[in-house]
């Protein structure tokens, strides 16, 4: 039985993911920071043109938000890390399997 080819397509399918999951993360970023943007517009605007309520509202809800969006964030690294952890392993073990001594760690 040849297990070699079910690393090798394992590694290369986390590979994919893992680069999908990067490219989502970086537009993320960028969200990140337009929302931010917005957050601190919007708060300077409630408190310069709405009642103290309104202000204090804005402020709340757009920290929420963001801290949402952080959140969102750290979680798509991660799962992103793990993915290049995956792909890392599976080539390793396909190395391995291989009899190629260069796939020490």
């Amino acid at each position: 039985m040849n297990t070699i080819p079910d690393y090798a397509t394992r590694a290369s399918q986390f590979e994919h993911e893992s680069e999908r999951k990067q490219r989502r993360y970086e537009r993320l970023a960028w969200m990140r920071l337009l929302a931010f943007i917005l957050l601190v517009a919007g708060v300077i605007l409630a408190w310069r043109e709405a009642l103290w309520w309104g202000g204090l509202s804005v402020t709340v809800a757009g920290i929420a938000g963001f801290a949402a969006l952080i959140r969102r964030h750290g979680r798509l690294q991660e799962q992103a890390q793990h993915l290049q952890r995956l792909q890392l392993l599976n080539e390793y073990e396909a190395r391995s399997l291989a009899h190629n001594d260069d796939s020490h760690w």
